[in-house]
């Protein structure tokens, strides 16, 4: 019996210490990503600081949620069974490429799977620093991007659209990943700012997530950083602010944004971020609007499909190798096309019920004080994904949205003390 006790101490010591390594190395996961952005563009050496930390913490993540949940593990092996049993398919016949671009896409996508079991199961089984932990993450991450963003005034980092030298991106490397992760941290930050804050406050910071997005310079990033402010509020404040008199200001302000924006289009078309959006619209209407050209690649694409392969093709996909010769890159940049010519129809269907979960489940707790964060973010990051890409494919993404959907779970989750966040820190244990 005593035998038997000192082995379960042991075990909880165990996954107590596995899990403080797995939040040694989350909790600056976006201050890596810089790193490894810096050290590649600008130093010019590539020290695979990302892929060497998310290697590590997928196979850490796995140990914990096997011995955790056994069911969620079986289903994530065979998810990771899947990706590289296509991966090694093609490799059989398209070559190289299947185990080093193909294969990485699919890690993706899996981490992202991956991230929101493990970080749903910390929560469930009671880990007493989550909270703080997660929120650590989440803040450091926001500032990290916000200061490399704001330095691209500076003359520091780089431009998000290199060609035209449209926005900033600090150094991280890819812009429209830089746009989703921005969505997801800057509405978790004005969601805490609404939390524990004054309306005052939440007003300045509407005006920095404003900046940051004009700044970045994606079509993505604008939209979402003038939209976000509002939405939060009117979510988060609905049970007060859906009075007949809220509406009628809500409509002359919206009329009000409308008439101006239709009177300054030619000033606002000398930023190149707007002008970019208004040429777009201008020479390809309401559908080159909304997909920036995706629509013409989507359409070549079609094209070079055939048929003849049946449930072969389905199954395992086209192939980078195949979307290359037919519209001369590897991504068309529409996550489900992507994901399909990749790894075909299940990857697809794993993904599109795993983003409608996680839609249908921050509806089902929007009263958590994240909850109207959680569902802004869900269904903006289901409408980008489908419409701009870099969402399930994205390196950068997986960790923070995943923090944020299993923060939108805890119901004390206002209990977080944001003044006592250092002193979680996994490093001053």
């Amino acid at each position: 019996m005593v035998k038997n006790n000192i082995s379960c101490a042991e075990k909880r010591k165990y996954k107590v210490s596995l899990s403080s390594v797995c939040w040694f190395i989350i909790i600056p996961s976006v201050l890596l990503d810089f790193l490894s952005g810096f050290f590649s563009l600008q130093v010019g050496v590539d020290l695979k600081i990302s892929l060497l930390y998310k290697s590590i913490l997928i196979v850490l993540c796995m140990i914990v949620i096997m011995r955790a949940n056994f069911v969620s593990f079986i289903f994530l092996i065979s998810f990771l069974y899947y990706i590289l049993f296509v991966s090694y398919f093609k490799f059989l016949f398209f070559g190289k490429d299947a185990l080093t671009y193909e294969m990485t896409i699919g890690l993706k996508f899996f981490s992202i799977i991956l991230f929101t079991l493990f970080f749903i199961e910390l929560k469930n089984t009671g880990r007493s620093s989550f909270n703080k932990n997660a929120y650590l993450c989440l803040n450091l991450g926001f500032w990290v991007v916000v200061i490399n963003v704001l330095s691209g005034y500076l003359g520091f980092g780089f431009s998000t659209y290199a060609s035209s030298q449209v926005g900033f991106k600090g150094y991280f490397f890819a812009g429209n990943e830089l746009s989703a992760l921005f969505i997801v941290l800057s509405s978790f930050k004005l969601q805490t700012i609404l939390n524990f804050r004054t309306k005052k406050v939440y007003f300045i910071y509407s005006i920095l997530v404003v900046l940051i997005g004009f700044s970045i310079g994606t079509k993505s990033g604008i939209v979402f950083s003038v939209l976000l402010p509002f939405a939060l509020l009117v979510i988060s404040q609905r049970k007060k602010i859906f009075t007949s008199k809220f509406i009628i200001f809500f409509l002359v302000v919206i009329s009000l944004i409308a008439l101006g924006v239709v009177n300054l289009v030619d000033s606002l078309s000398s930023i190149p971020a707007i002008g970019k959006i208004i040429y777009n619209f201008s020479n390809g209407g309401l559908l080159r609007l909304i997909f920036s050209g995706r629509d013409v690649w989507v359409t070549q694409l079609f094209e070079h499909f055939n048929d003849s392969n049946g449930w072969a093709i389905s199954f395992f996909g086209y192939g980078s190798t195949f979307v290359d010769k037919s519209i001369g890159k590897y991504l068309l940049e529409i996550d489900p096309i992507d994901v399909y010519n990749l790894y075909g129809v299940l990857a697809v269907i794993v993904m599109v019920v795993f983003s409608i979960c996680t839609l249908a489940y921050s509806i089902k707790n929007l009263n958590n004080p994240f909850g109207a964060a959680a569902l802004v973010v869900n269904f903006s990051l289901l409408i980008f994904a489908f419409i701009a890409g870099h969402v399930w494919t994205s390196g950068m993404l997986s960790i923070s949205w995943s923090l944020l959907i299993a923060m939108s779970t805890i119901p004390n989750a206002n209990n977080i003390n944001v003044v006592g966040a250092l002193d979680e820190h996994p490093c001053r244990k």
